[in-house]
Order: structure tokens, then sequence, then C-alpha cells
């Protein structure tokens, strides 16, 4: 769990509760390899209970906007991220997914791995949620060129997330797609944004970007240097969106 404050004005701070799994079915670095985890940790209880536990009394102690609790992660971090926070929208106000596979696209490793090299073979169920929500405000981030998480997954989460929001007749429309030069690459954003004007999700796709974290550190695994920066990218979708509600300290994380 990681707190640190909204730099852009005085006030509350918010929460994330990130799980980086590093490298899906990937070296991680130290001579181990990530399982992809797609599938099998999906709904309440389990793996998504650990973030989701403690962030509320976390962010209570470190004098948070209860509000503002958001989750991310990076390819398998990722797909757990969009886990936790369909989940618990009790708890998460937005989520961020980057170089990941949709949440419930496999069932197992073997199939893991299929969806990680080819993209899922049919499109994912809608995100659905409890507490009144049709689904958590996503910012979607993915390499054109990544090898290792395939393109394709990044494009499915999109679209579960637009027919979420069609089948909740939220009347939100896509904005058309901006072509940027952010850093040395370009990248293409759409948004989908409802008829207030709010952003309810983005989508970035970076072109050239393999599987690694977009505008990180230089010589850092699995991070590329060269834009856009998906940090602020991020950041500033998260910051954007609380939940309506919170319940109170002492009400527990149901499994």
């Amino acid at each position: 769990v990681v707190h640190h404050p909204d730099a852009r004005r005085r006030g509350p701070h918010h929460l994330e509760a990130a799980r980086h799994a590093g490298g899906a079915g990937e070296d991680r670095g130290d001579g181990g390899r990530m399982e992809p985890q797609l599938g099998a940790h999906h709904g309440r209880g389990g793996e998504a209970a650990m973030p989701a536990a403690p962030a509320p009394d976390a962010a209570r102690k470190a004098r948070a906007d209860r509000a503002r609790i958001h989750v991310a992660g990076l390819s398998a971090g990722a797909a757990m991220a969009l886990t936790v926070a369909s989940a618990y929208p009790e708890v998460f106000a937005a989520v961020a997914a980057h170089s990941g596979a949709p949440e419930r696209s496999a069932d197992n490793v073997f199939a893991g791995l299929r969806v990680m090299k080819h993209g899922p073979r049919v499109a994912p169920a809608a995100f659905g949620q409890a507490g009144g929500r049709p689904f958590a405000p996503t910012i979607v981030i993915h390499g054109s060129a990544d090898r290792t998480v395939h393109p394709g997954n990044g494009e499915a989460i999109w679209a579960a997330v637009v027919s979420a929001a069609e089948g909740a007749g939220l009347g939100a429309v896509i904005d058309r797609g901006d072509a940027l030069q952010l850093g040395r690459r370009r990248a293409t954003r759409r948004r989908l944004v409802d008829g207030g004007g709010a952003v309810l999700a983005e989508s970035w796709t970076v072109q050239g970007l393999a599987h690694a974290w977009s505008g990180g550190a230089g010589g850092n695994p699995f991070s590329d240097p060269m834009g856009p920066d998906a940090s602020t990218a991020i950041a500033e979708f998260l910051i954007a969106h609380r939940l309506a509600s919170v319940a109170p300290i002492g009400t527990g994380i149901a499994g």
C-alpha cells in the first residue's frame, strides 16, 4: 500500500493499493518465473482480499481520503488490479491496468499463456459490480509492440468497459482518439465520456512500446524511458475519481 499526497492541491491525500507482480509468464529478474493470474483469483476473498482488507484502515491512519483509494498494476498485477476493483467496488474508486489481460479471460495456466500470446479468443464478459456501480472507472495502457501480453488484451479490457457502460445506460460516448506525441513515442488515447463530460475510462495505445512501463526509469527491467509518462497519466486519471460514499471503519471486508 503506497500513500502519497495529491501534489496538485492541498487537502486530503489519496491512497493506492498497488500489486505489481512483475512480468506474467516471464522471468522476474531474480531467476524465478511469474505465472499468469488471469482468472483463478476472480471474485471476493482469496488473493483479491489481500489489498482490499487493509486499505480502508491504512487510509484512515494516513488521514487520506477513503473515498479516493485506487488500485493499479502492471502485467499480472494489472489482471489482479482489475479483479480487485471488480470484487471490492466499495473500497476502490478506480483502477489502472498497464500491459495486462482482462479479468476472467482464462481459468488455468495453459489458457492464461494462450491469452497472453494471442489475446482472448472471445470478448470477456463486461465488468459486473455490486455496490450500485456497473464498473470501476478504468485507465488502460498497452504497447503496440508487446510480445509478452498481446495488445489484443488491452483492447479487450477497453471493450469490456465500454460494454458495461452501454449496458448500464450511462449515455457515455467514446471521444475520438487523440494522436499524442509524448516523449519519443506516439500514443493514441481514447476516452469514454458521460453526458456531463466526466471521463469514465481511458485507453492508451503506445506505438512501439514492448512489455514495459511507459516512461519509466532507464536501466530498469520492464521499464521504457521513451515515454509517454504512464505514471502521470494514471495519477491524473485516478485522482479525478472518488466513491460517492464509504462504509464506516470496522464494517470489514466480506469474503
